[in-house]
């Protein structure tokens, strides 16, 4: 029985290149299912990994660049138990990559399902020694960001696309000064739910032009394959605007035509963009993660020895959080 992974992630290519990919998963899914006993997809904003199992020798497709290639049970458990760790996380040590695991990995093949359970399983017992349990998150650093380019106590006035994770962190993380309004295409009852969470106010998405007129800020995260907001209808609103309209655009694929960043008046930034964001709070948590990545080593050296010796480890169950 052999285990394999290949994947993509922010550090092996660019954005670009994540969203052709993201467009092509099923055709790339089916390619590799064909000589494979077991396989699952794990596709976050970041990382689209196949894990799979073969029973015996197989010719394995050409891996193109920007693709990593992963062989063996221990190789594929390292690697698995760095992604729960947060270690291969563009914000590290993050805990949404948890959520996403968790429930992706008991819906998973019998065999790859054993071997997350156990990666997630030292995942937490890692993340409590090292002590990477805390609650900085994309929508927290993207917050401290916006207070920097406004004075305080200036008002924040942040437009919310989309309904999923990253709105609600946002209005969970809210500063007393900001006021939330958050639009939606189809879901309104949840951008309802939202506004009632974070004391603002939930509009449709075809109202966003008179919201945009008077905001600060615009966060936009859905899963939409399609631009939501393009280039033009941007012109026009940066012309009504007497200030600049910054935008962060967290979806992948992007929610924002790219070439609006070359308007006037809006300052447009994606994941790639943000690598200072994220630079900044690695390093204020270098201790910790030097520490997890010792751990990592540990544990995948025990769970080696256990393979050899025929005795699995025995995952013991811990919540998230």
């Amino acid at each position: 029985m052999g285990f394999y992974l290949v994947g993509i992630d922010y550090q092996s290519a660019n954005l670009t290149k994540r969203e052709k990919i993201d467009a092509m998963r099923c055709q790339i899914s089916a390619c590799w299912r064909e000589f494979s006993t077991e396989a699952a997809l794990l596709s976050t904003c970041n990382r689209f990994e196949l894990y799979g199992i073969t029973s015996g020798l197989v010719k394995f497709p050409p891996i193109e660049a920007g693709w990593y290639f992963i062989e063996g049970k221990v190789a594929v458990f390292a690697h698995a138990l760095r992604v729960a760790v947060g270690l291969q996380s563009q914000l590290k040590g993050e805990l949404q990559i948890l959520e996403q695991i968790n429930s992706w990995y008991n819906k998973i093949p019998l065999v790859l399902a054993g071997l997350w359970h156990q990666a997630y399983s030292d995942a937490m017992i890692i993340r409590r020694e090292s002590g990477l349990n805390g609650q900085d998150n994309l929508a927290t650093l993207i917050l401290d960001d916006m207070k920097k380019k406004l004075v305080w106590p200036n008002e924040l006035k942040i437009a919310i696309i989309g309904t999923g994770k990253i709105a609600g962190l946002l209005a969970k993380h809210r500063p007393l000064n900001a006021r939330l309004v958050f639009a939606a295409h189809k879901n309104k009852l949840a951008a309802d739910s939202l506004a009632k969470l974070a004391n603002g106010k939930s509009v449709f998405l075809k109202e966003l032009p008179e919201v945009l007129a008077e905001a600060d800020f615009l966060v936009s995260a859905t899963a939409s394959p399609h631009f939501i907001l393009k280039a033009e209808a941007l012109k026009e609103i940066a012309a009504r605007r007497k200030k600049s309209l910054y935008i962060y655009d967290l979806a992948i694929p992007r929610d924002i035509e790219p070439s609006a960043g070359g308007i006037e008046g809006i300052i447009l930034k994606n994941l790639d963009d943000l690598c200072f964001v994220f630079k900044e709070h690695n390093d204020r948590i270098k201790n910790k993660l030097s520490l997890a990545e010792y751990l990592v080593e540990e544990k995948v050296k025990e769970y080696e020895r256990n393979l050899k010796n025929g005795c699995p480890a025995q995952p013991v169950i811990l919540k998230a959080g």
